[in-house]
């Protein structure tokens, strides 16, 4: 009679702990007891493996070289006739270290901009479960995910700035890890408000001084493109590929003074900076001093305005007149339109004036104008005017208040000779100095610029005709002569000599002697020069 077998014992052998692919692995089947000739089986996850009979051994071995496909459970079975007996499961886990791992960035766009979400995902196409991942930038870790079930692990981020560079993942599932490739991301960032410099080689930009406008943006991914503006106008462009901004330069002139800016594009939006403005000096420019007096022939007595004005030049621009190199007085005008003084004339006032212009750019000087002032006499009181005092008055740019003076000025009248038949002896003892009006047409505004005062020549010009033609109309016989000289006419009459430069001799002498018919005089007669 057959003993049946008891339950058989399955045992698995190993060399280490953790079993890997190609591993060796060996499984025992025993039984203690039943009648001979058993027969073994092996089995993993129900599929027969191995079929072996016993005639009288009580363990059968098998041994495998492991795959990933063999993790799970195995068993045996033993029977003699008597009955069939199954052993205990046990489990094989086979670990398969993961391959290297696949990082992928996903973005919203073509490109990854500030602002934007960003998705990382890593995954292991091969390795026993649970694989962990692990996400970095640079070698900062950034994210650590689980994967218990396969796909892979995913990780999003909210772009910055900052978050430019390299990043790869790790999978790991117990073995030593497996390292991504490198992924480089360039965060896109949007330009900042430009910000624009003027350089110059002084703190006050002059005519002619090169100026070097710097736009440059202090956030912002390369390339950008820069604009400099002018008011409305365009100056020019440039690119930069660096962050080092760009540069216009720019030869200053007048017109260069004004609101300056620029702008700052790199393919996200245009930015725009702040207005500068510049102001650009100009240096005076050589001024021109004008001596404007009530009268053709400046006297003692009279009011002088000195008018000094640069045509060119930054204000304020501070002139200063002078006499003889020695300073009578300045002022500063802020307005424009030059500066006026007023000089109370006395006959020490004759010389030559001047005047400078200084805007702090270099003192410019006019050219010279030399003044003549004739002193006044009186026949009947003896009184000669030459000790009026002399003073100087400043008048400020746009206040310069005008000062008007008008006078009765008197010329020599003719006496008659002795040898004129018409006129008895109580005649000529009794004859009294006459005086005779100026006539209104004779009342002249002489402006001496830089140079000789024509209108003054002009004027006394027409005294000595007009004396002299009223001497020849009284005395026929008279010492009238005229001498030509080259252009220049000299008429001598006992009323002064005086140069006549051009003109129509002809239509003066009518035109004075017209003129001079209808003006009455009375009064002794004096003596009076013309110098």
């Amino acid at each position: 009679m057959k003993v049946p077998v008891p339950q058989p014992v399955l045992t698995l052998i190993k060399a280490k702990a953790e079993l890997l692919e190609e591993d060796e692995v060996t499984f025992l089947c025993e039984v203690h007891g039943g009648s001979p000739r058993i027969q073994y089986q092996l089995f993993y996850e129900g599929t027969l493996l191995q079929k072996t009979e016993s005639r009288g051994e009580r363990v059968k071995s098998a041994t495998f070289i492991l795959n990933v496909q063999q993790s799970g459970n195995y068993y045996c079975t033993a029977e003699n006739g008597a009955g069939l007996q199954r052993s205990a499961p046990v489990s094989l886990s086979v670990i398969v270290p993961v391959s290297r791992p696949i990082l992928n960035l996903m973005v919203p766009g073509t490109r990854a901009m500030v602002g934007d979400t960003v998705e990382f995902h890593c995954e292991a196409l091969r390795g026993s479960f649970p694989i962990l991942y692990q996400f970095y930038h640079e070698d900062d870790l950034l994210e650590s995910s689980p994967d218990p079930y396969g796909g892979g692990a995913s990780f999003k981020l909210l772009l910055t700035e900052e978050h430019s560079g390299n990043y790869l993942c790790e999978a790991s599932n117990g073995r030593k890890a497996q390292p991504s490739e490198v992924v480089t991301l360039n965060v896109l960032i949007p330009v900042s408000h430009p910000v624009l410099t003027l350089k110059a080689s002084r703190a006050q930009a002059v005519v002619g001084d090169m100026m070097e406008l710097h736009c440059e943006a202090q956030r912002g991914s390369p390339p950008i493109l820069y604009r400099f503006h002018h008011g409305d106008t365009s100056l020019g462009n440039s690119s930069a590929l660096s962050g080092e901004g760009a540069s216009f330069k720019l030869s200053l002139t007048s017109e260069h003074s004004g609101n300056y800016s620029c702008d700052a594009d790199n393919g996200f939006g245009v930015q725009h900076s702040e207005v500068v403005t510049l102001f650009i000096t100009v240096p005076v420019s050589r001024p021109v001093l004008t001596l404007k007096s009530p009268r053709a022939q400046t006297v003692v007595g009279d009011v002088l305005e000195l008018h000094c004005e640069a045509q060119r030049g930054s204000l304020p621009i501070l002139y200063q007149f002078y006499r003889e190199n020695v300073t009578l007085g300045n002022s500063s005008a802020v307005y424009g339109g030059g500066m006026s003084s007023h000089l109370f004339l006395t006959a020490e006032h004759s010389g030559n004036y001047s005047c400078g212009a200084d805007n702090g750019f270099g003192v410019q000087r006019s050219e010279v104008v030399t003044l003549f002032i004739t002193g006044m006499t009186e026949n009947g009181s003896g009184a000669v005017a030459t000790g009026v005092a002399g003073g100087l008055l400043s008048i400020g740019g746009l206040a310069a208040g005008a000062l008007a003076f008008y006078c009765w000025l008197t010329r020599k009248g003719g006496r008659r000779s002795a040898s004129d038949p018409s006129r008895s002896p109580s005649d000529s003892s009794s004859q009294e100095p006459t005086y005779h009006n100026v006539p209104a047409w004779i009342e002249l505004q002489p402006v001496y610029i830089n140079g000789r005062n024509q209108a003054e020549e002009q004027s006394t010009q027409d005294y000595c005709l007009f004396g002299a033609l009223r001497r020849q109309k009284e005395e026929p016989t008279g010492s009238q002569q005229l001498w030509q000289k080259g252009p220049e006419f000299c008429i001598t009459s006992g009323v002064g000599c005086l140069r006549l430069d051009g003109g129509d001799m002809s239509q003066r002498l009518k035109a004075l002697t017209d003129q001079g018919d209808t003006h009455g005089h009375s009064g002794q007669a004096h003596e009076e020069h013309w110098l």
